[in-house]
């Protein structure tokens, strides 16, 4: 954190206009349905935790480290299918939720406690989807970010990744074709 103030502050050194772009995924845990016990920690880390470089960024933790609203500047979230899940346990392994999931946040209600904790704007630095899941994907999300807007979030903007496609990395074989040795 102490570096990226630094730079923020070496960079209006020179641009007194330039505006920061920060970025973290924004997860959403879940604890598993046999695990109501699970429910405060799932809490803590979707309340607490997701947000933590952020806090730190804005100067509302730590506010010895320098930081302000001006250094966390436009709040950026990666945003997947795969972002949300249920704490793994012994019994039950990490799920991850699809958007049918009875249980799954819709990404207004995600974004909401941001632009309260920060204001805007905000911004989807980073998503996507192969393949297949890749149109019912993005239209949700367009859907998504048509809501939030309507509820007054000031989502500015959405980034591809990639823009066209790409292949899984989680698949060994996707790059090379066959499994690295």
């Amino acid at each position: 954190m102490r570096a990226a103030i630094a730079a923020a502050d070496a960079i209006w050194a020179v641009d007194p206009a330039a505006v920061m772009v920060s970025v973290d995924p924004l997860v959403y845990q879940h604890a598993p349905a046999a695990r109501p016990d699970l429910r405060e920690q799932a809490a803590h880390v979707n309340r607490e935790v997701v947000t933590e470089a952020f806090d730190l960024l804005a100067g509302r933790r730590e506010p010895a480290l320098g930081g302000s609203r001006a250094h966390l500047g436009i709040v950026g979230v990666n945003y997947y299918a795969g972002n949300q899940w249920t704490i793994p346990t012994a019994a039950q392994p990490q799920h991850f939720l699809g958007r049918d999931d009875l249980r799954w946040v819709p990404l207004p209600q995600l974004l909401a406690p941001l632009q309260a904790r920060y204001g805007g704007p905000l911004i989807i630095a980073e998503t996507g989807a192969s393949g297949a899941d890749r149109p019912a994907w993005l239209a949700a999300l367009g859907r998504d970010i048509v809501t939030a807007r309507a509820q007054g979030i000031d989502m500015q903007g959405l980034c591809l990744y990639p823009i066209i496609t790409a292949p899984d990395w989680e698949d060994p074989t996707a790059f090379f074709g066959r499994r690295a040795v």
